[in-house]
């Protein structure tokens, strides 16, 4: 009797910290929702729904619905904005000896995407939005982009942004883009436009769930601090990313302040610590 229980303590052990080993994996949290939203998650095939402060893993697809918005911080070092009706996978690639870097990408299925990189962490990672015509590898640190159609897809960088449009045709080769600027990405072409800094907020703004949006390089940075002093779970219980404006009830925990709208969660960090951009409209 003793010594079938031993082989079957070790297996629960072993259980639990797999388990456990799985759960710390996480590499960002939901950080703002409107509407509705959900996760794609192996083993379980069926979509689940999606809630403010939730774990988010490598392979995860995300996808939201009708007048739904979402906003993650990825890995304290990126903020990814989806707009209604989009889909994309969060995936991390392995350094290679042609790929000494290893690469964050964004792989856009459908819909629109806003990718904000804290500029210091792309010294050590590449990051990519990826779709089927083309990839946009960002150079520095703010870029939409859009997939309507499999035979259409644009990029857009914003102000002091920069990037690097590759065809996945290679004869068509690649681009690059300045600030403020559009790739308009055909099955044969890559074309280039100017567009204006109303121009590309109107695009941002259309993205946010609502109100002004935090600096993400700052709540980057808080992240950081944060991450460091606590483990995960720790983290998101204080609140962690303040993305968007407040208004409706509220809850204060640890000096960060929750708020419920109009089906809009958000988490606002401490006004002494709190860096608000100007609105996008």
């Amino acid at each position: 009797m003793k010594k079938s229980f031993i082989p079957l303590a070790f297996a629960v052990l072993w259980f639990m910290f797999q388990t456990a080993a799985v759960g710390a994996a996480g590499i960002g949290i939901v950080t703002g929702i409107s509407g509705d939203a959900t996760v794609r998650r192996d083993p379980t095939p069926q979509p689940q729904s999606i809630k403010f402060k939730d774990d988010l893993f490598w392979l995860d697809t995300l996808n939201t619905g009708t007048n739904s918005r979402l906003r993650a911080l990825i890995q304290q070092k990126s903020v990814i904005t989806m707009k209604e009706h989009s889909q994309l996978q969060l995936r991390e690639e392995a350094p290679t000896p042609v790929q000494p870097k290893k690469k964050s990408v964004v792989n856009l299925l459908a819909g629109s995407v806003r990718a904000v990189v804290d500029k210091d962490s792309l010294k050590e990672t590449d990051f990519e939005v990826r779709t089927n015509l083309a990839v946009a590898a960002i150079r520095g640190s703010d870029l939409i982009g859009d997939k309507q159609s499999d035979d259409e897809v644009s990029f857009y960088t914003g102000r002091g942004a920069s990037a690097t449009v590759i065809h996945s045709n290679p004869a068509v080769g690649s681009r690059d883009l300045g600030e403020l600027q559009r790739a308009r990405v055909l099955s044969n072409a890559i074309e280039i436009f100017g567009i204006t800094e109303s121009e590309y907020r109107a695009l941002s703004g259309a993205l946010a769930p609502r109100g002004a949006q935090t600096n993400p390089h700052r709540q980057a940075r808080i992240g950081d601090k944060l991450m460091g002093q606590a483990s995960f779970e720790a983290t998101k219980s204080l609140g962690l990313s303040a993305l968007f404006g407040a208004g409706g009830t509220t809850t204060v925990d640890s000096g960060y302040t929750t708020t419920t709208s109009g089906g809009c969660t958000v988490c606002e960090i401490p006004p002494s610590e709190k860096h608000i951009s100007p609105p996008i409209h």
